[in-house]
């Protein structure tokens, strides 16, 4: 059963009062002509349906301006897209059936261990596989270190490197898995399948100042749900590539 006083609330608003009375006002003045307890002329009667006419496309044309908007706020920062870590989708599963793996970080070091079993077997099938990782002797290392946010960033790097290195290096692979290293800090990271694709997702995660590890916002996104944003993080990520320096493993040897 609905709530009364909730459907009340909804229509009574102060910037609905106007409308409402002009609307309320004129039925009236119309329901009295037709009682003959006023007289209006023909062009009254016209002019007084007009006014409530109007009053009644602006609290239309508000209420549909304002659930849009209601609708892309709740749908962006408080529905599908704003979510904690433990929150995020099932990586395993979601990239499943991707062909395309694109990653932004700092580090990667909750992933690149984690994940590895995953990205040897997308490399096989012929997935390729694009990682930008903060390079561990840019100078913007000391602002990382600013923020509190990452002691063992240096650390963390070169161990991703490591795990990621064995990628590069299958034999009769299919796909294909390609390091750049990345001078600037970017504000955010990034996770995202099929990034070229109208069927992409990506995860985007936000930077905090001295904040524990696992607690920055992050934000999904797709291309149906979120194409704007979608767009800007997709370019920023290209931005990102092409200004990245291509880094070589130690090695040529293939496993």
């Amino acid at each position: 059963m609905k709530d009364k006083s909730k459907g009340f609330k909804f229509w009574f608003k102060p910037q609905r009062i106007l409308p409402l009375l002009t609307i309320v006002g004129a039925g009236l003045v119309l329901v009295f002509s037709m009682l003959e307890v006023i007289k209006l002329s023909v062009a009254d009667s016209i002019i007084i349906a007009l006014l409530a006419l109007i009053a009644i496309d602006s609290i239309v044309e508000r209420l549909s301006i304002l659930e849009n908007i209601e609708g892309k706020i709740n749908n962006t920062f408080g529905g599908k897209s704003l979510r904690s870590r433990t929150e995020l989708w099932d990586f395993e599963k979601h990239s499943a059936h991707a062909s395309e793996i694109c990653i932004l970080a700092i580090s990667a070091i909750s992933m690149s261990g984690r994940f590895a079993h995953i990205f040897e077997n997308k490399v096989r099938s012929g997935c390729k596989i694009k990682i930008i990782l903060l390079n561990p002797q840019s100078e913007s290392l000391k602002s990382l270190e600013l923020t509190n946010r990452d002691q063992a960033a240096v650390h963390d790097i070169k161990a991703s490197l490591a795990a990621f290195e064995p990628l590069i290096k299958i034999k009769n692979r299919n796909g294909k898995c390609e390091i750049r290293l990345s001078d600037a800090f970017l504000p955010f990271s990034l996770v995202a399948l099929n990034l070229s694709r109208d069927s992409g997702e990506m995860v985007v995660e936000y930077h905090s100042y001295k904040s524990p590890f696992g607690e920055q916002p992050h934000v999904f996104l797709t291309t149906k749900d979120n194409a704007h944003w979608y767009k800007f993080y997709r370019d920023q990520f290209e931005k990102a590539w092409n200004d990245s320096v291509l880094w070589k493993p130690t090695s040529d040897h293939e496993a």
